[in-house]
């Protein structure tokens, strides 16, 4: 297990296996409050940022029976799922955004601030580069990495009567 910082300064542990998803690029979000927190405390953007449109993107190939969506992993359907439950409206996938003449597609978009968020149990290819990449472009980016699964389940099934809601060793 490794210690690690979140952005409301308690310290929380996970698995060493996840350190490379860590980047200091990022904020690091270390429970399920904390994430609501910075989402809540992103400001108020009314427009859509400037995106194209991929046709490079393969269709997603998980179907997530909760939401009764396809999606590329089931990450993504527990976090959706997750989103709904707390209300966040949010749109999957749908922009495509050009970073220095490279396409990059965030998992998810959050309209009423603007915040993107790319979650990540892998890295593929050259998507640390890019995913830093676009966060230095000035992109509102926030990553999740994969023990945040956990952390969604836990929120969803629980509730905030769950440990796994509060940042904690």
């Amino acid at each position: 297990m490794i210690i690690r910082h979140c952005i409301c300064g308690n310290e929380f542990s996970v698995a060493a296996r996840y350190k490379n998803y860590i980047l200091p690029e990022f904020p690091v979000i270390g429970s399920t409050k904390c994430l609501i927190d910075y989402i809540r405390a992103q400001p108020y953007k009314a427009s859509t940022p400037r995106t194209i449109v991929s046709s490079f993107l393969s269709p997603p190939h998980i179907y997530y029976e909760p939401l009764q969506k396809w999606f590329r992993s089931v990450f993504e359907g527990v976090f959706a799922q997750w989103l709904n439950w707390h209300k966040i409206a949010y749109r999957y996938e749908e922009l495509t955004l050009s970073i220095h003449g490279r396409e990059y597609t965030p998992d998810f978009y959050l309209p009423h601030n603007g915040l993107f968020i790319e979650l990540k149990g892998l890295w593929s290819g050259g998507a640390k580069a890019k995913t830093i990449a676009t966060k230095a472009a000035g992109t509102n980016l926030l990553l999740l990495p994969y023990y945040f699964d956990h952390y969604c389940r836990q929120d969803l099934y629980q509730g905030e009567d769950s440990e796994i809601f509060k940042c904690r060793l």
